[in-house]
């Protein structure tokens, strides 16, 4: 046996015999610091860290003055999490030999783990000749940093000395999916996996930029296989969990969460993904609470920033989303979508030059940021500057572009040519963005039948008789505090909000399910498993109560603890369905009916890119749902007309003082001449009616079908079929 012997264990990845000669040999020679140092190296590619740690201390008692033994150790300790210790190590070697490369690599590493990210950078700098490990090392110190730009730059010096570094494939993808390079972005991902089939990472990120393609199942393929590989990986519980969020089904979600949070009960990007399965649920306050008690601790924490900002979007705070969302843009500079969330915040709140600043800013990152481009198309119309114009088009013809976003670039240059005159060409665009919107909901859930709200109807048209609504009303809560304001959408629900709010004596609490909630409570509440519907038959007056208390707690803490108000205004929509129970449980709360040309609301609905709803893509399941509203309404009107204000927005944007002072007047408030002012109040807007309802009432709205007759034929003429169309206009449409 020779120390040549060891060596050439070692240098053939015979680790075990290494570490079995070296221990011979070492119980002859115990003063030999190459056998410790031997021995050392073959316990760390042993994953022996501990042992390997102690020989690496023996080597070093023995004869200090090795750089080699230092730089081992540092290595040794770095693996072991002790980056602290390993940083003291690796410096010990570089003070012996300030040249040696491997040092200053585990020092660079050491210092990446310690979140130190301009020293490692400028460690890894020192590093010379660069090759592609080093490249690569200096393009994580700029990850790290959040500078995404620059490390996609060192990511791809990387590959161009070797186009198969593993490290580089991984880490490159998933910059390039946040710069919108989807091709790209999928080509490097899929080449990390085929380097290095047997490691989770490339998977995970493999995963991520599918998902974000739209290729569900081939994400959940990525995932499921990763999850093999690396069970106890919180990352990837969180990553599916944000599918199963994504695909409407936030139940799931939680239990995936639930999976990552027993492993790290402290993971941030867990808690603040569950924070928005909570928001997903309607439990926004819940996820308000538990983000401000984590952003309190964390408060450079960027998951938890961007997911409290979304709180305080849902909650109504424009001051605290703004606020968060800005916060999570200066920790990620480089994010485009922040700035477009910015935007979009300071849009709701009428500060347009503020908005188009920050979808500026969101494009001067990544000119190809959809959701900036849209934000500026959709509040300046006809005047889009014609660069941004060219770069929705060139967006367009992206192939890998994801359904929904391409869905988005149709849907924004509709509303530039709908503003610039050109209804023809916007008309196109707004099929195209309806059709591929449809096509990427549809992957998540999305699968409206009308048959099904038609049997809704039926079912409230039979449930509340004008007998049982008598009956119930008897029974309900005596507040008058609550006031709602329904119709279709993009009937003037928002206006009406708007106006009612500039009140000195009113809040608005925007579009709230308290509603629905509150009645689909009363099941657990009279201790039953019926439905809510059937159990109106036998409800009693503690237990309808006990339903209208939260619902109008609800309403309260929406408004704002710190503000007495005479009412509060609920403008969800869908109320319509509820108003029944609304009549029921709040005898004495006032209802505004929003009532429009159906044409408008047609072309209003065909036209806006919904979050949520899923009826306004198709012309045929418009047309069914605006038959079945009007259906619905009539029924309300005739089994309690003396409930219900009937509010035209033709005649409120043609005469506004005569009829707001006519809102007022159902109210029970007096006059005040902010209501004529409600442009300048400042207050959130959550719809996609922001642009209007930051000026002045205006008459433009009114008649916008003519315009798109020819592309809405086939629903005008189902609205005339179905007799909710005056005659005189079923006329025009047949010329047409």
């Amino acid at each position: 046996m020779s120390h040549q012997n060891l060596l050439e264990y070692l240098q053939t990845g015979r680790f075990s015999d290494a570490e079995t000669a070296c221990s011979q040999w070492l119980e002859i020679h115990p003063l030999d610091h190459r056998a410790w140092h031997w021995r050392g190296l073959a316990r760390l590619k042993l994953v022996q860290l501990d042992a390997a740690i102690t020989d690496l201390r023996r080597a070093i008692e023995l004869k200090s003055d090795e750089p080699g033994y230092h730089s081992n150790l540092a290595e040794a300790l770095r693996r072991q999490g002790r980056h602290e210790d390993g940083a003291e190590s690796a410096r010990r070697a570089l003070s012996l030999r300030a040249d040696y490369r491997s040092a200053q690599i585990n020092l660079g590493c050491c210092l990446l783990n310690l979140q130190d990210n301009e020293q490692a950078l400028e460690v890894f700098q020192e590093i010379e000749p660069a090759d592609a490990q080093v490249f690569s090392l200096r393009a994580d110190a700029q990850r790290q940093a959040h500078r995404s730009i620059q490390a996609a730059v060192l990511y791809q010096k990387a590959l161009q000395l070797d186009p198969d570094n593993v490290h580089a494939h991984t880490n490159l993808g998933p910059l390039l999916i946040a710069r919108g390079q989807w091709g790209d972005a999928l080509a490097h991902c899929q080449r990390a996996v085929e380097l290095a089939p047997d490691q989770a990472l490339p998977l995970i990120n493999l995963g991520r930029c599918q998902f974000l393609m739209d290729q569900l199942e081939e994400a959940m393929d990525s995932y499921a296989t990763a999850l093999e590989k690396a069970p106890e990986s919180v990352q990837l519980l969180v990553n599916i969990a944000q599918v199963w969020l994504d695909t409407g089904d936030p139940d799931q979600a939680e239990l995936w969460l639930g999976r990552a949070l027993d492993i790290d009960s402290e993971d941030r990007s867990a808690l603040a993904t569950l924070a928005l399965v909570w928001i997903q649920q309607e439990r926004s306050s819940e996820a308000f609470q538990l983000l401000q008690r984590e952003v309190d601790a964390h408060p450079d924490d960027f998951h938890l920033r961007s997911a409290l900002a979304e709180a305080c979007w849902e909650e109504g705070d424009i001051a605290g989303a703004l606020e968060h969302f800005r916060y999570a843009a200066a920790l990620r500079p480089q994010v485009a979508a922040l700035h477009a969330s910015v935007g979009r915040v300071l849009a709701s709140a009428g500060r347009m030059d503020e908005a188009y600043a920050a979808f500026e800013e969101a494009l001067h990152i990544n000119p190809r940021c959809v959701a900036a481009l849209h934000g500026l198309a959709t509040s300046q119309r006809g005047k889009l500057d014609e660069e941004r114009v060219s770069q929705l088009r060139q967006v367009l013809e992206d192939t890998k572009l994801r359904d929904g976003a391409r869905a988005s670039a149709h849907n924004a240059l509709g509303y530039y040519f709908d503003g610039s005159g050109e209804h023809a060409l916007a008309a196109e665009h707004i099929e195209q963005g309806n059709r591929l919107q449809w096509l990427h909901k549809s992957r998540r859930g999305w699968d409206y039948q009308p048959e099904q709200y038609r049997q809704i109807v039926d079912r409230l048209i039979q449930t509340f008789t004008r007998e049982r609504l008598l009956k119930l009303s008897v029974l309900g809560h005596p507040s008058d505090q609550p006031v709602f304001v329904v119709g279709m959408p993009r009937s003037g629900t928002t206006l009406t909000e708007l106006v009612l709010a500039s009140h000195p004596e009113v809040a608005g609490v925007g579009e709230r399910h308290f509603a629905a909630r509150s009645m689909a409570h009363l099941p657990a509440v009279m201790q039953t498993s019926a439905s809510p519907l059937v159990c109106l038959g036998n409800a009693d007056a503690p237990s309808i109560r006990a339903c209208a208390q939260w619902h109008l707690h609800q309403l309260e803490l929406a408004a704002g603890e710190d503000r007495q108000v005479s009412r509060i205004v609920d403008k969800m929509p869908d109320n319509c369905n509820q108003l029944g129970w609304i009549a029921s449980v709040f005898p004495k709360a006032r209802i505004i009916y929003c009532r429009r040309d159906p044409r408008d609301i047609a072309v209003s609905c065909w036209m806006t890119s919904f979050a949520q709803i899923q009826w306004a893509c198709q012309q045929e399941h418009l047309a069914c749902r605006l038959i079945d509203h009007y259906r619905l309404m009539a029924h309300w009107l005739e089994v309690m007309p003396e409930r219900i204000l009937i509010q035209d927005y033709e005649a409120l944007v043609d005469d506004p003082e005569t009829h707001i002072r006519r809102l007022l007047n159902w109210l029970g408030l007096d006059w005040h001449p902010d209501c004529l002012q409600f442009h300048r109040s400042g207050q959130v807007v959550r719809t996609a009616s922001v642009s209007q309802v930051r000026q002045p009432i205006y008459k433009r709205s009114v008649k916008r079908w003519e315009a798109y007759q020819h592309a809405l034929k086939p629903l005008f003429s189902r609205l005339t079929d179905e007799g909710l169309l005056a005659p005189e206009h079923a006329a025009d449409l047949q010329r047409h």
